[in-house]
């Protein structure tokens, strides 16, 4: 029964031994796999640097100087930015006056939709101007040029001579 037990004993140390040596040997896998690993980033860093060198001197050898293109560029487009801004400061006057007479000189009329009892207004007064349809109605008090705003006809009647087609 002793000899059983040193057996067993035995066997446990061998067991024993058996899994630190693997366990070494994957410790040692582990090591040369990472040493390999950073070896190929070396490379792969190394190279890629080269070809980068090489790509940059073959675009400076097709495109020329790439400082004189831009500065060319420039030059141009402040060329460009000086003329837009005299034909703006030549020009700026007229359009605001061309601005301001659309905007201020209006010339109010009838709508040719517009129905006075029932019959469109283009077929009581054909062809007419405001100045015409107001000294034509303007006795009647029928026409009202802007049904819901009082004020704005009686500006209309009042200004009549103002007001053409």
């Amino acid at each position: 029964m002793a000899s059983q037990l040193q057996e067993i004993q035995w066997l446990l140390q061998a067991e024993k031994r058996v899994t630190e040596k693997v366990s070494e040997s994957h410790k040692s896998k582990n090591q040369r796999l990472k040493q390999a690993k950073e070896a190929a980033q070396a490379e792969i860093e190394q190279y890629r640097r080269q070809t980068e060198k090489e790509f940059k001197s073959k675009e400076a050898v097709a495109l020329g100087s790439h400082g004189s293109c831009s500065s060319e560029v420039e030059k141009e487009t402040q060329e460009k930015m000086t003329i837009l801004q005299t034909y703006f400061q030549q020009d700026r006057d007229k359009v605001l006056d061309n601005l301001l007479a659309f905007v201020c000189d209006i010339q109010p009329e009838i709508h040719e939709n517009y129905r006075i009892n029932g019959q469109k207004k283009a077929a009581l007064v054909p062809r007419l101007g405001v100045l015409d349809a107001l000294v034509e109605h303007e006795a009647s008090a029928k026409l009202m040029l802007y049904p819901h705003d009082e004020a704005l006809n009686y500006f209309c009647v009042f200004h009549r001579r103002t007001f053409t087609h």
